[in-house]
């Protein structure tokens, strides 16, 4: 279950079990001003208020922490407190007394308690981004996730992702062959290009060490090109190689693969 319905769910109940516990204490008045108690014949009965007072705070609160935007939400939740005072005076037409206070504030606490998890989970956004892309992403790839031009939800779910992995082919053979500092420069050198150009066509930078250089495109903003976009950046970079003069021929034997179609999960937040 996603972490938006589950807290759907809490603040929908939370704010049933407190607007239902002032109604029931009468510590909210009858609003007369749209619906005479006094003169009414029916009233409507406090099952239905209860269901009222439950399905409003669900349903404003599944609003706001939707994708809607907020402008958005919020107006339509204006509109949803016209209609509910609409409703009693209606229902007042036809002596039936509808209290519309209950269902009222559900809707403002459900909106205020929604707007409030929005915000703290805003707040605590920088750092997450900070710590799931800082070094992992192009500057303008990383500056893309931080002003959420690139959406980054932080649930676990799976993405479509394209890889590409290169190392130097014989690597070992080559180490046992030259010295450990000229094996190190050669290898730091490697990785560090490999690195560069692979931020730069956009990549995520999943490691790049001794093992070698493994980055995933389509993570965290995914494409339907995904895969084209990841054969022709790989086909390029064995281009590059082919084409350099700056490492011996035996480097140039990059052992590469090209790309594979994998579905990848991030880690859920602890």
């Amino acid at each position: 279950m996603k972490r938006s319905v589950v807290t759907t769910l809490i603040i929908g109940v939370v704010v049933a079990i407190i607007v239902g516990g002032l109604h029931a204490s009468r510590l909210i008045p009858h609003l007369a001003l749209v619906s005479d108690y006094a003169h009414a014949t029916r009233v409507v009965g406090e099952k239905w208020q209860y269901a009222f007072v439950l399905l409003l705070g669900l349903g404003v609160a599944w609003l706001s922490l939707s994708s809607v935007p907020r402008s958005r939400s919020r107006l339509l939740v204006v509109a949803l407190l016209i209609e509910l005072i609409g409703l009693s005076w209606v229902c007042s037409l036809y002596r039936v007394f509808f209290q519309p206070l209950p269902s009222i504030l559900a809707v403002v606490f459900a909106l205020i308690a929604a707007e409030g998890w929005t915000v703290f989970l805003r707040r605590r956004r920088p750092d997450l981004v900070q710590i799931f892309f800082a070094g992992h992403l192009s500057k303008k790839e990383f500056r893309r996730v931080s002003e959420e031009a690139t959406r980054f939800d932080a649930d676990p779910k799976a993405h479509e992702v394209s890889i590409v992995a290169c190392d130097i082919a014989n690597k070992h053979g080559f180490a046992r062959e030259v010295q450990p500092a000229a094996f190190a420069e050669t290898m730091g050198k490697f990785v560090r290009d490999m690195a560069d150009r692979l931020l730069e066509a956009g990549a995520y930078l999943h490691a790049a060490d001794g093992e070698g250089v493994v980055a995933i495109f389509g993570f965290p903003g995914g494409s339907s090109d995904v895969a084209e976009k990841t054969v022709r950046v790989a086909l390029d970079l064995v281009e590059m190689f082919a084409n350099s003069g700056k490492l011996m021929e035996k480097l140039l034997e990059t052992a590469m693969s090209t790309w594979e179609s994998a579905r990848v999960r991030s880690l859920p937040l602890r």
